[in-house]
């Protein structure tokens, strides 16, 4: 324990301090972000990268595990098209990197003002330019809790969507549309027209993923739980392939 005295004599270098580690972590991520940048290969989309960048990036406690964020990139990697990315944060940073590889853009959703703004600026720090970042706060869709679009339109069909978010708490709204957690993001497409390949779904750990699991099979998805080397993950797909909306 630092005493007293020391910790008033500390004081005044705390903010010197931290703009050195947020300056270190700014390279850091950088750098992980040129080597993930000349990644010539899926096979070399590496969690050990994965993760040096996840920990330079900071904000654990909000940001999907390193074998999801691979999971994800993978699948942007062989399936070239627009992403949509549920809750913003690295995964945009990542998906975007991957996805301006063949020249597609990152669709990413965002519910909380200020993490908007913070996202708004990194974005163009880190040089990211292929990212359509919308603020979408949570709205009531009856018996779920999802982003609001708005007037806001989307693509017709995205090869991959990143379900990390949105984040429901339990005061967010009524108990069946906390339980309904992010089931939301297939009657919502659905009901925009806009189709899909997949679904990754991070934070299989939280128990009401085994609701969502079946009401997205009810709606016509297969799931696959899917084990990595940092946790689980949920890839749901449609049972029969869908049709494709007509723009």
């Amino acid at each position: 324990m630092i005493p007293p005295l020391f910790r008033r004599l500390l004081s005044p270098l705390r903010p010197a301090v931290h703009a050195v580690r947020s300056w270190n972590r700014m390279r850091a991520l950088r750098a992980g972000l040129r080597e993930l940048t000349g990644v010539t290969s899926e096979e070399r989309l590496d969690l050990a990268l994965i993760d040096r960048i996840r920990t330079a990036w900071g904000n654990p406690g909000w940001t999907g595990d390193a074998g999801f964020l691979r999971e994800v990139a993978a699948r942007v990697w062989r399936c070239p098209g627009p992403v949509l990315d549920c809750g913003s944060g690295l995964s945009t940073v990542i998906l975007a990197t991957i996805a301006s590889r063949h020249g597609a853009t990152v669709w990413s959703l965002e519910q909380d003002r200020d993490w908007y703004e913070h996202m708004e600026r990194k974005l163009p720090e880190l040089g990211i330019d292929n990212v359509v970042l919308w603020f979408a706060p949570l709205r009531s869709y009856g018996s779920f809790l999802w982003f609001d679009l708005g007037a806001h339109e989307l693509p017709r069909h995205f090869p991959t969507v990143s379900c990390d978010g949105p984040a429901v708490k339990n005061r967010a709204g009524s108990p069946e549309q906390v339980a309904a957690w992010r089931s939301g993001v297939l009657p919502v497409l659905q009901e925009l027209g806009v189709s899909f390949d997949e679904i990754l779904l991070d934070d299989v750990e939280d128990p009401r993923s085994a609701g969502l699991i079946e009401r997205w099979q009810h709606g016509g998805l297969a799931t696959e739980v899917v084990a990595t080397p940092t946790g689980s993950l949920v890839v749901a797909r449609h049972s029969k392939p869908p049709g494709r909306a007509v723009s």
